[in-house]
């Protein structure tokens, strides 16, 4: 991140130079005095005034620091607001476009295809968290049973795997809130799906987004088109042609990221022995939003049935 003359950060002091490690924002601008972490965790965090690359601190380490100069930040694209949309029939958002699919069309958005990029990057780092979410369910830490879980390609069968085990090691309100966030990973998983498996075009009228359609739709669409002597070339095959607005792209991108980092607190929630600090815990995440809402939806659906 940029950081700002004056402005206040948490971070820490490097041990080889003496810099200042600016590594979150701090919310309370100078407000906070003292530690700011608690527990035993550790912190692996570069320093690039010596250019040190890794440097392990406790939570005690992590403390608050007012900037002394201006600091340029990461090289990455600026986030943009997510639409929270999914795709939308390119008939009905663009009616005079003319799809053309191709290898090469992604690279002609290239915004679009660092937040494509990112979809399919952090889908790894979902799978690995919800391995991780396996070992501390049933307190194996080990490496056999990690790349056993990992192994198994069917993301169908690793969730079942991981639900009859969560089903009988969790009580039954920590098995409620494990089966919420199961069906949201679905859910983003299917959307995240639908993207990386479909083919990608473009539209000289599409100035910001990519075209998508699904593989036997285009299949299908080419031996119709071979057929006929390229009559229906850009007619009915259009009813089956969609568009990822920049935007609609960085909803997924950031739904993946929601839920890489929510299912890190699943399994911190669960790997604790604290009971009034567990108690405290799963009321912050139970009313989270989007947990709260598949939890009422699960209860209407017990309800009715």
């Amino acid at each position: 991140m940029k950081i700002e003359k004056g402005r206040w950060y948490f971070g820490f002091i490097c041990p080889h130079c003496g810099a200042n490690i600016y590594s979150l924002d701090d919310p309370t601008q100078g407000g906070t005095k003292g530690p700011v972490a608690i527990g035993e965790a550790k912190f692996s965090v570069p320093c690039r005034s010596c250019e040190t690359d890794e440097i392990l601190f406790g939570t005690h380490e992590l403390v608050p620091l007012q900037a002394h100069e201006d600091l340029l930040g990461s090289p990455a694209l600026p986030r943009r607001k997510p639409s929270g949309k999914a795709r939308q029939k390119l008939s009905n958002r663009y009616p005079k476009a003319k799809a053309t699919f191709g290898i090469r069309f992604i690279e002609d958005q290239p915004e679009c295809a660092v937040i494509f990029a990112r979809c399919v990057v952090k889908w790894s780092y979902v799978e690995n968290e919800t391995a991780l979410l396996l070992a501390k369910i049933l307190k194996i830490n080990t490496e056999p049973a990690l790349a056993m879980f990992l192994a198994m390609q069917s993301s169908r069968v690793q969730i079942d795997v991981l639900t009859a085990a969560a089903r009988t090691a969790l009580s039954a309100d920590d098995f409620k809130l494990f089966q919420a966030i199961m069906n949201i990973r679905r859910t983003m998983e299917g959307a995240r799906n639908h993207l990386v498996h479909g083919l990608i075009g473009g539209s000289t009228v599409v100035k910001d987004g990519v075209l998508w359609t699904d593989q036997k739709d285009y299949v299908r669409h080419t031996a119709t088109v071979w057929g006929t002597d390229y009559a229906q070339m850009h007619t009915k095959y259009l009813e089956e042609v969609f568009v990822y607005e920049a935007d609609d792209l960085e909803t997924i991108a950031q739904d993946l990221e929601w839920l890489h980092r929510f299912i890190g607190n699943l399994w911190g929630y669960l790997d604790s022995s604290d009971v009034v600090w567990r108690a405290e815990r799963y009321h912050q995440l139970c009313t989270e939003p989007r947990v709260q809402a598949e939890l009422q939806r699960m209860a209407r659906v017990g309800q009715q049935s």
